[in-house]
C-alpha cells in the first residue's frame, strides 16, 4: 500500500490552507482504496494537532521515509529545503499550490524552478492557481491535477432555526489597512440599528453560527487561491461584497457576490449600504428565497461528493508515479 503524507505546518489560529490539508487526507482514506491510504505529518513537532477543527486524519508520528510507499505533499508556502531531503532520499513528492502568488516566498528563484522541475505532481486547488502555474511552469502542466475543496452542509447552511439580524461581518486577519478604511467609512453613515461584527477567536462551529445569524459578510480578500470565508459566509445566506482576492472569481457571481476593486474604499463602504438599503426594502426572507438556487449550486460546486471524485483522480495520479507503466 501506499500513503500519501501531507506535510503540515503547526498553525494554532484557524488558517482555511491547513484545513484543506487535513480535509484531504481524510477524503483520500474515504476513498477504502486498499492500494493506497493518507497521513498528516507536523515536521516542527509529530506531536501537534489542530484543535480548532473536528477531523479524524491520521497521523503520522515519525520521521521515517520509505521511497517505495511514501509519497510527499507539500503546500507551496511551505517547502523550504525539505524537497531537497525528498530528492537526497529517493522519495516522490507533489507541490499543493493553495495560492499563485506566494509559488516563490521562500527560496530562490532557481531552487524553486527546480523544485518544481523534481517533483511529480503538481496539485492546484483553484482556476487561478492553475492560471499563476502555467504562466510559471508552462513545462510542468503535464504533472498538474486541479482540485478543491468541500464545505461542510451540516455547519454551513441557512440555519432556519435562527433568525437573520442586521449584522454585518468580517474577518480582520487580513488586509487590516482596508478594514480601518471601510470601517471609517461605514460608521460615518451606517444606521444605529446595523452592528459590524468581526469573527476572531471562533472554532469553526462558532464561526458557523455568528454566519447564519449575520445578513451582509465583507470579504476583505487579498491574493487568495480561493477563498473559503466568502463560500461559508454564502451558504449561509449572507450577501457578500468585498474582494476575490483573483482566486474566488470563479465562483464571485451575482445575486449572492458584489466585487469591489482592490483597494476601493468608497466602492466597498457604498456598496455595503446598498445591500442594507435592499434589506430593509425587501427583507430577508424574500433575499433568501431569490438567492436560493445560486446557494444550492455553490454547495453542489463545493460538495463532498465532487472532492470525492478529484481526490480519486489525486490518488490514480499518484500511484502512477510509482508505476508508470
Amino acid at each position: 500500500m501506499k500513503t500519501i503524507i501531507y506535510y503540515c505546518p503547526n498553525f494554532v489560529a484557524p488558517i482555511g490552507g491547513v484545513r484543506v490539508l487535513y480535509s484531504h487526507s481524510q477524503v483520500i482514506n474515504d476513498l477504502a482504496d486498499e492500494r493506497i491510504n493518507s497521513q498528516i505529518h507536523h515536521w516542527w513537532d509529530p506531536g501537534f494537532v489542530c484543535t480548532w477543527f473536528e477531523h479524524s486524519a491520521n497521523r503520522k508520528m515519525d520521521k521515517e521515509l520509505n521511497p517505495d510507499r511514501d509519497f510527499v505533499m507539500f503546500a507551496e508556502s511551505q517547502i523550504y529545503t525539505m524537497w531537497k531531503d525528498m530528492v537526497a532520499q529517493g522519495v516522490r513528492y507533489g507541490i499543493f499550490a493553495q495560492n499563485g502568488y506566494v509559488l516563490n516566498a521562500n527560496i530562490a528563484a532557481d531552487e524553486i524552478a527546480e523544485c518544481y522541475e523534481k517533483a511529480s505532481l503538481i496539485v492546484s486547488i483553484s482556476d487561478d492557481v492553475t492560471q499563476c502555474i502555467e504562466f510559471l511552469f508552462p513545462q510542468h502542466m503535464h504533472k498538474l491535477i486541479q482540485v478543491h475543496y468541500t464545505v461542510d452542509p451540516a455547519l454551513f447552511n441557512v440555519d432556519e432555526g435562527l433568525s437573520k439580524r442586521k449584522v454585518i461581518t468580517y474577518m480582520p486577519r487580513k488586509n487590516a489597512g482596508h478594514v480601518a478604511l471601510v470601517m471609517n467609512y461605514l460608521k460615518m453613515r451606517l444606521s444605529p440599528e446595523w452592528v459590524l461584527q468581526p469573527i476572531e477567536g471562533l472554532n469553526q462551529e462558532g464561526v458557523a453560527k455568528a454566519l447564519q445569524e449575520s445578513s451582509i459578510f465583507m470579504a476583505f480578500s487579498e491574493f487568495e487561491g480561493v477563498p473559503l470565508p466568502p463560500v461559508e459566509a454564502a451558504l449561509c445566506g449572507n450577501l457578500v461584497v468585498g474582494n476575490h482576492g483573483e482566486g474566488g472569481r470563479e465562483y464571485w457571481t451575482p445575486p449572492i457576490f458584489t466585487d469591489i476593486s482592490m483597494g476601493n474604499i468608497k466602492q466597498f463602504a457604498g456598496s455595503v449600504l446598498e445591500q442594507v438599503q435592499l434589506i430593509e426594502s425587501v427583507g430577508m426572507p424574500a433575499i433568501l428565497e431569490q438567492t436560493a438556487p445560486a446557494r444550492k449550486a455553490l454547495a453542489k460546486r463545493y460538495s463532498r461528493e465532487s472532492e470525492l471524485l478529484v481526490m480519486r483522480n489525486l490518488a490514480e495520479r499518484v500511484l502512477k508515479t510509482f508505476d508508470p507503466a
